[in-house]
């Protein structure tokens, strides 16, 4: 890396247990936008590979990362933020020569419920 830069990276995925951790389980989310806001001001679009993850090399400081949720599938949710991935935007700071990660999890919501009842004409 050139001097004074790093990289930010991360992956985006379905939180399967809803744990607020990327781990076995879970499932990679590919070809989602990833807006990147540099600490210089510059934006830049990553996109998640087949495994979920985006690697972009920025000037070393607090970079922004946004999901851009319009490229998530439909339904998609943060996660729960036990432990910080179900935050979206975050900001991160990237160390000089260094990484800074940011995953962020999503669950997608399946259940469907039914309404029933009776309707009345009351006289």
């Amino acid at each position: 890396l050139p001097a004074g830069t790093g990289t930010v990276n991360g992956t985006v995925y379905l939180d399967n247990d809803n744990d607020g951790l990327y781990g076995a389980g879970d499932t990679p989310l590919p070809n989602v936008e990833v807006v990147i806001t540099d600490s210089l001001g510059g934006t830049h679009t990553a996109l998640t590979d087949a495994d979920g993850y985006f690697a972009w090399p920025v000037p070393a400081g607090n970079t922004t990362v946004d999901i851009n949720e319009a490229t998530l599938p439909a339904g998609a949710s943060l996660t729960s933020d036990a432990s910080g991935e179900g935050s979206d935007a975050t900001v991160v700071n990237v160390p000089n020569g260094g990484s800074a990660t940011d995953n962020t999890g999503y669950v997608v919501s399946t259940a469907f419920g039914t309404v029933d009842g009776t309707v009345f004409i009351d006289l």
